[in-house]
């Protein structure tokens, strides 16, 4: 079964707008239930670097909880680079929050269209992502950034057996390498 879309902003342009050693969380509304398994980030042509990552669910419209992080520097080529994550359940129609903090000015592309936006310094080498988001952000509403969140629909009502083995069970939701 291959990834799909279910959050973010995958319409980019060419401008890139990340400034480093900042903890960026952008809101955006899940497009589908599902489980979403790798947050996917666009780098820009012109700037190198590495970049961590995470999710986070929204608590009446600002950050809280985090549902998974990537807290290593992970090195990004240009165009978009897929980053796992652990499975996290994902609702539609409901907010989530995706954080990233960059090594590099103006590393990851800006998207077209305007989101909610939180951000705070945070020194890029010795961060990792806070659970819960926490206070202090600053506030904006503008340009997107090419993040996106990607994963498989559930299969409900899945019949699964090992042949071989005489096994044979019912499961209420299943997805990409996850019994449920």
């Amino acid at each position: 079964m291959a990834d799909e879309f279910l959050l973010g902003e995958t319409t980019t342009f060419p401008s890139s707008y990340t400034t480093y050693d900042r903890f960026y969380l952008f809101r955006y509304q899940a497009t589908k239930t599902a489980i979403v398994h790798s947050l996917r980030v666009c780098r820009s042509i012109t700037h190198t670097g590495t970049a961590k990552i995470a999710i986070y669910a929204d608590n009446a419209g600002e950050p809280g909880a985090r549902l998974d992080a990537v807290d290593t520097a992970t090195t990004l080529d240009a165009g978009w680079n897929t980053i796992p994550i652990s499975d996290v359940s994902i609702t539609s129609g409901t907010y989530y929050w995706i954080g990233i903090n960059t090594s590099d000015i103006g590393l990851v592309v800006g998207a077209s269209g305007t989101c909610t936006r939180r951000y705070k310094i945070a020194t890029y080498s010795t961060f990792s992502f806070p659970n819960p988001a926490g206070s202090g952000f600053s506030s904006a509403t503008d340009n997107l950034l090419g993040l996106a969140g990607w994963g498989a629909l559930p299969i409900s009502g899945a019949k699964v057996g090992l042949v071989g083995a005489g096994l044979v069970g019912s499961y209420s939701s299943l997805s990409k390498g996850q019994l449920m």
